[in-house]
């Protein structure tokens, strides 16, 4: 039984991008993390350009997805440098190192000691100028009070 079957453009039978979106500022996950896995799913599939395009708008929701329309970009080149500058531009990441230098751990925020830590060094790792692993911890270590801060030493934690 022969089937004759045309497949959508692009030849894929699922979306590679639909389980990937991003919902602007109130997103959870950093806007270059989101980044960075759109540009390796488009990678790997061989993606083209102008289908990049179409399926870096397909992936934005709530506020993302009205900045993405009123933009109506032609260019995915274009758009990935207005997507940085907009959402993780350096009012963000100024607003990012104030939070890692100044924040306190609460355990109501659902996340536990280490997932916290691990979320906000992998988030300064994004930052234009990059924090040292160094500096990291000794930031990592401030939030979560003295009695943390004095367990954990530069001297044996060397990375995060």
């Amino acid at each position: 039984a022969f089937v004759n079957a045309k497949l959508p453009r692009g030849g894929w039978l699922k979306n590679p991008f639909e389980e990937l979106t991003f919902k602007g500022r109130i997103d959870p996950q950093n806007p270059m993390k989101f980044l960075r896995r759109f540009e390796k799913i488009a990678r790997y599939e061989g993606v083209g350009k102008n289908d990049q395009l179409y399926f870096f708008g397909r992936c934005m929701r709530g506020t993302a997805s009205n900045w993405f329309d009123v933009r109506d970009p032609d260019d995915i080149d274009e758009t990935i440098d207005s997507f940085t500058d907009y959402f993780w531009g350096e009012e963000q990441q100024a607003r990012f190192r104030e939070d890692i230098y100044n924040e306190r751990y609460k355990a109501e925020v659902g996340t536990t000691m280490a997932e916290y830590a691990l979320n906000l060094s992998k988030q300064a790792k994004y930052l234009r100028s990059p924090m040292s692993e160094h500096e990291v911890i000794r930031c990592v270590k401030r939030l979560f009070g003295a009695s943390v801060a004095r367990e954990i030493r530069p001297t044996t934690v060397k990375s995060i």
